[in-house]
Parts: C-alpha cells; sequence; structure tokens
C-alpha cells in the first residue's frame, strides 16, 4: 500500500520514510501529488489538527495518508508553545527563529522541563481512521545541541535517552 504523509516539513518526511519504509510501498509528501496549499491547522489539540491535516489530504487522493501534530509543552511557560509549536516566535517563523524565541522565554528559568506529546493519524483507503498517541518528558538546553534533526531537536533532551 502507498502513504501520502500530510506534511510540508521535509524533515519530518525523512522521519517517516525511514521509520515506515518497509512498512509501506510508496511514501509520498502531499507535495508530490500536488497538494501545495498550507492547511489551516485550527484545531485546539494536536488530536484536532492531525485529522484535520488527515482528512484535508485524504479528501484529495484515494490513497492511505498519515498526519501528525506535535506538540512542546514546557512547564516554565505555562505549556507553551502546545499547539502553536510551529509557530512560536510568529505565523511565518522559521525553525531557527523558533528556537531562539524559545530559549530567549526560557533564559533564567530554574524549572526546564517539557514534553513532546504527539499525535497520528492515520486514514486508510477505505476511510478507516486510525490514531496514535506519544509522549518523551525531557529538559529544554540552555544552548542549541547537535547537528542534526529540525524543529526544536537541538534544544529538548530526552529523558528516554538517559
Amino acid at each position: 500500500m502507498d502513504l501520502i504523509i500530510a506534511t510540508g516539513n521535509n524533515g519530518k518526511l525523512e522521519e517517516f520514510r525511514d521509520i515506515l519504509s518497509d512498512k509501506f510501498g510508496n511514501i509520498f509528501s502531499m507535495r508530490q501529488i500536488g497538494i501545495t496549499e498550507e492547511i489551516d491547522e485550527n484545531g485546539e489539540t494536536p488530536e484536532e489538527n492531525a485529522l484535520i491535516k488527515a482528512r484535508y489530504v485524504k479528501a484529495r487522493t484515494p490513497m492511505a495518508v498519515l498526519a501528525d501534530d506535535t506538540g512542546l509543552c514546557v512547564r516554565a511557560l505555562g505549556g507553551l508553545p502546545g499547539v502553536h509549536t510551529a509557530r512560536f516566535a510568529s505565523d511565518c517563523a522559521t525553525h531557527a527563529e523558533n528556537r531562539r524565541f524559545l530559549l530567549e522565554k526560557m533564559r533564567g528559568a530554574a524549572d526546564r522541563s517539557a514534553v513532546f506529546k504527539t499525535v497520528l493519524a492515520l486514514i486508510l483507503p477505505d476511510g478507516t481512521i486510525i490514531t496514535a498517541k506519544g509522549e518523551t518528558a525531557g529538559k529544554i538546553t540552555e544552548t542549541e545541541r547537535g547537528k542534526r534533526g529540525f524543529g526544536y531537536d537541538s534544544v529538548f533532551f530526552s529523558d528516554d535517552l538517559i
């Protein structure tokens, strides 16, 4: 079965391909099948946003569609950025701008604990919807680290790595 990943984020696309390449035939981004518009992620929870993206793309293709939404919840910031993780610094912020904004907001914070929460929504060709949730707890580092990854990877250290 072929799979469409409902994202315009190349980093996410490559991670999904790495994880799922032995379970699906061809794995395409939504852009590769001609869906180029931005999807309005106006949900109030990661679950709602993942389903919004999956349903939007599924309405335009007969193939299986997988969408995700991930929120970074920082205790010292009252759970922010949450569902606004990708747009924390501004609606058109780059990953680097979001990281700088987060580190500035966290300057001097004693409690650097945070949780990444992810929801996946898979819609099969027959319309069956399957969702899954996961999370990893960790801490916001004081400076960026590492050379790989995307988004907030270089400023989040997962407790699962200890």
